[in-house]
Formats: structure tokens, C-alpha cells, sequence
């Protein structure tokens, strides 16, 4: 059975009603596949997350596959989406394990201890998010680029198909942001819809499948991410040429961890 994609149609959302910052935006994020946000500075990124999540007012419509994710129960829902803020609002000095821990809390019931399938979850998103060596500090006693990884954890935790990460490298240094990409990698394999926003275009051309070029809180161009971030797209939204071969690229060592 093939992943579902995410369809969004005629969406428009805002932080207040009657000022929208996201304008009549349809796209399309296909499962099973790693689809690229990208837009300069207030085209609408951060706000098209969250009009998905339901979290600012908005009117279209959002499918994933054939279910309505505004229609769904907030538990339903917070098991079917998971979302990596910019940065998080948490300031209780709970430990790492447990804010990862709380990625489960839509599998159990409210004063329910986390099962053993729970347990399980929770370890491999901390593996995966290369924080296990971190359980027990408190959470806001990290640096912005290990509390980045918490939430990326937490939000493997929940096992959910959909994923929304909202420039969740912008805080990370080259290696942790290529260790983030192979985990995206892995759940685009897995079958997973990944919907990132990121920042840097040589970062989205070199990890993402698919790419969708907002401006001014419209669509400006969607498709393969080789043919969004191009010349003609970048110079019409950006206003500065692409060169291609330019700059320094990076990966991992063979058989790095």
C-alpha cells in the first residue's frame, strides 16, 4: 500500500481573522517522499504548518489520503501528525527522556504508565535522534541545538505517518543537520509523508525529493526539488542568481554513526 500524500486546497490562514498571511495556497506532499517548504523570509512557511496542525484559523482544505485532518479528534490527530517546532516554549526542567515520553501520550490514556510497545518507541526515537546520551539532563539546560533534537525525538516518538519540521537545522552544526537528513531519509523508506521547511536551498536540493516555492503566501512553483530551486524560480523569488558548483558540500564518513 503506497503512503498517502497530503493535499492541501484553497488554504487560507492567519494569525487573525481578515488578515491573512497564507492566500488560496493547493499543494501537493507526496507519501512516502521528502517534500522541501522553502520561501524567503514572511512568505508563509511557519503559518502553512500550522494552518495544517490547526493551530492559527483557516478555511480549505487538508487531506492526508483520504482523511480530513481538520475533521479528526485531537487524539486521532496528534496520532496521524507529528510537528518539530522552530523552537520550543517548554521551560519545566523535565528530563529529556520524559519530554520524549510525552510523543506517546495520544497511544494511552491519560494516567496510564507508558507501555512496553511505548517504551520501545521512545528509545528508538532517541537513538534515532542521537540524544540517549541526554536522558536524564534537564531539558532547558541544553544548547538550541540539542533541544532541537529532543523535539525531533518526541516527535518520532508518536509514530505518526505525517511529519512537519519547521527549520528543524537552523540550530544545528553540519554534522547533526546531515545525522537529521539520513533520519528523514529513513522515514521517507519507511513510508512516511515528510513535510520540512528549510532555509538554505543547497540544503533542500541536496536531501529533499520534492520541493514547494512560497512568495508573498503563495504557490509560486511546486515539483522535483532540482527544478524548483533553478535558476529562473530563485532570481524570480529571491532576486539573486543560482550558481551552480558554488560553495563547500559535506557528507558522512563511510560507516559514520
Amino acid at each position: 500500500m503506497s503512503a498517502p500524500t497530503l493535499r492541501i486546497t484553497g488554504l487560507t490562514a492567519g494569525h487573525r481573522p481578515g488578515q491573512p498571511v497564507v492566500h488560496g495556497v493547493s499543494l501537493a506532499a507526496p507519501g512516502g517522499a521528502i517534500t522541501a517548504l522553502l520561501g524567503p523570509n514572511g512568505a508563509g512557511k511557519s503559518t502553512l504548518l500550522k494552518a495544517i496542525l490547526g493551530l492559527v484559523p483557516a478555511t480549505g482544505e487538508v487531506r492526508l489520503g483520504t482523511v480530513s485532518l481538520p475533521a479528526l479528534a485531537p487524539r486521532d490527530r496528534a496520532r496521524t501528525v507529528a510537528y518539530v517546532p522552530q523552537r520550543s516554549l517548554l521551560s519545566a526542567p523535565l528530563p529529556v527522556r520524559r519530554v520524549v515520553a510525552l510523543g506517546r501520550f495520544a497511544h494511552r490514556g491519560l494516567l496510564a504508565r507508558p507501555s512496553a510497545a511505548d517504551r520501545d518507541h521512545i528509545d528508538r526515537a532517541m537513538d534515532d535522534a542521537g540524544v540517549a546520551a541526554l536522558a536524564d539532563r534537564p531539558f532547558p539546560e541544553l544548547s538550541g541545538g540539542e533541544q532541537q533534537r529532543v523535539l525531533l525525538a518526541r516527535a518520532l516518538a508518536t509514530g505518526a505517518g505525517l511529519l512537519l519540521l519547521d527549520e528543524p537545522t537552523s540550530a544545528l552544526d553540519v554534522r547533526q543537520r546531515l545525522l537529521l537528513h539520513r533520519v528523514l531519509a529513513r522515514l521517507r523508506d519507511e513510508g512516511r509523508t515528510v513535510l520540512v521547511v528549510l532555509h538554505e536551498l543547497g540544503e533542500a536540493r541536496a536531501h529533499a525529493d520534492h520541493a514547494v516555492l512560497l512568495d508573498g503566501g503563495r504557490v509560486h512553483c511546486a515539483g522535483p526539488a532540482a527544478d524548483v530551486i533553478a535558476p529562473d524560480p530563485v532570481r524570480s523569488v529571491y532576486g539573486v542568481a543560482l550558481v551552480e558548483g558554488g560553495g563547500l558540500g559535506w557528507s558522512l564518513p563511510e560507516g559514520a554513526p
